[in-house]
């Protein structure tokens, strides 16, 4: 539902297709025909159809956040909405990492990590003799967990509401390498893989140090979602089903870096302006392809490859899964991602069907243990990626406050694209115009389309996560509220 209209997929008309024939009533030859087109065409079933006239001709929904909420999810396009970028333009507005003025206490700067160019997509210039790491590094990092603050803090890591901008006020400023090092530690990884604990603390402070100052997309962001990654692996079912270390190892090292050097500004913007980072990588999610090929190359240099002593077999596993997990969290590959989930591993694990909105007779445990992942890798990488999904917006579960901090600081950075657009004299994206209506407007439908069929998805196969849905669906429940008061006053 979106805003109380009925939003209709091709799996929805399947099952109400098959639920009519079950009853013995008449079937809409039409209707069937229109299901078989679209499974020969092989469009994701699960997309809603129509989806256009629903979310831009109803009285309920403004029609211009219907409209924007489209095509900043990459949506089906409805007509050219955005002016070409001036043939002026020569990339120097935007190369690097974003820089802003201010930070809070212990930033870093909002400087790319050392050893970088200073273009994007280009190789990390050859590090400076140093001599060997002395330790330094690691006793710095593991300092911080003996600060009484920060250990209560990390204390409430495996709770599913979590507030990752107490963690950055009690690390000063290294919530993303603090907590990182603490679960690699916690858990043995380092152990297992034989890691270099020096030049692990020493990679993880420079991947901090690679997130820029961005209202969202920030050190404190990527630590959020980590967090988020371990609740899931921990108390939400993910290690047990999963059973392979280099999956566990995968999933953190995903979770760090999956934003490094986030320059805040969308793919969309990037492609439209013809910045150095859609060139390399053919205008195909070049963030996200940067963010891992950069952690990548970073990984390589002398006093930050942690993890040389891994066998050749696991390394190329890790980093398959590693691939995999960050490119998946470009947001225009969602439904075709989610689809993928819904259609073969919640039917190949006998969950619950595909949009589950009564998870109710998941209240109570089950006496049957859960089902593992087969050992098919590729299976294995899909969960991952939706798991990460997940935990990428985990702040939906968060506390209202910290939620809605999160929601805000969102808002901010699209704002900033928008103000940047204006300055370039180009069309404004959708909810960028801080002139207008921008998300805390459009959080219904966003919840409605993209949150909730995701977080059902996932509990109806992970059941241990089911505290999560009910989190999420508090918040989601607050938006709306606010949603209705809003409605209310203008008429």
């Amino acid at each position: 539902m979106v805003n109380g209209t009925k939003v209709t997929s091709t799996v929805s008309s399947l099952i109400e297709i098959c639920d009519r024939i079950l009853k013995g009533q008449e079937v809409d030859l039409n209707s069937v025909e229109a299901v078989h087109q679209a499974v020969l065409r092989g469009d994701i079933i699960t997309q809603p159809t129509r989806i256009e006239e629903e979310l831009v001709s109803k009285e309920e929904l403004d029609q211009d956040v219907g409209l924007n909420l489209l095509q900043l999810l990459g949506g089906k396009k409805l007509g050219e909405r955005f002016a070409p970028a001036p043939e002026s333009y020569d990339g120097e507005v935007i190369t690097g990492p974003m820089q802003s003025g201010s930070r809070g206490p212990g930033g870093s700067g909002g400087s790319a990590a050392a050893g970088s160019s200073g273009a994007p997509g280009a190789a990390p210039a050859a590090p400076k003799e140093e001599a060997e790491p002395t330790g330094e590094e690691e006793k710095d990092v593991v300092a911080a967990s003996l600060v009484p603050a920060m250990e209560a803090v990390l204390n409430t890591v495996d709770e599913w509401r979590f507030n990752a901008f107490k963690l950055a006020e009690v690390t000063q400023g290294h919530p993303l390498s603090a907590l990182g090092f603490w679960l690699m530690k916690r858990y043995d990884l380092i152990g297992t893989f034989q890691l270099d604990a020096t030049k692990l603390a020493r990679f993880l402070r420079k991947i901090e140090d690679g997130y820029p100052d961005n209202p969202y997309h920030n050190k404190t962001h990527a630590a959020d979602v980590l967090q988020g990654m371990h609740c899931l692996l921990t108390r939400g079912g993910l290690h047990k089903r999963l059973g392979e270390d280099v999956a566990i190892f995968a999933s953190y090292l995903a979770a760090i870096t999956h934003d490094y050097e986030h320059k805040g500004l969308n793919n969309d913007f990037l492609v439209r302006v013809g910045d150095e980072l859609a060139f390399t990588y053919n205008d195909i999610s070049p963030m996200e392809n940067h963010h891992i090929a950069a952690a990548f190359k970073l990984m390589r240099q002398k006093d930050y490859n942690f993890i040389k002593k891994i066998p050749r077999e696991k390394w190329v596993r890790l980093r398959r899964l590693l691939i995999d997990m960050v490119l998946a969290t470009d947001m225009k590959q969602h439904f075709n991602i989610l689809s993928k989930f819904q259609s073969k591993l919640q039917v190949k694990l006998r969950s619950t069907n595909f949009a589950a909105p009564n998870l109710s007779h998941l209240e109570s445990p089950s006496n049957e243990d859960p089902l593992p992942i087969s050992d098919d890798d590729a299976d294995k990488s899909l969960v991952l990626q939706v798991g990460l999904k997940c935990a990428d917006v985990g702040h939906l579960a968060a506390p209202w406050e910290v939620h809605h901090r999160w929601v805000s600081g969102l808002e901010e950075e699209f704002f900033r694209q928008g103000d940047k657009e204006k300055s370039m004299h180009m069309m404004v994206s959708p909810l960028m115009d801080r002139c207008k209506d921008g998300i805390t407007k459009s959080q219904v439908g966003f919840f409605d389309i993209v949150a909730l069929p995701l977080f059902y998805s996932w509990a109806s196969v992970f059941h241990e996560a089911l505290p999560l849905v009910r989190a999420v669906e508090d918040n989601c429940n607050r938006w709306r509220s606010l949603e209705m008061g809003r409605q209310a006053g203008s008429k």
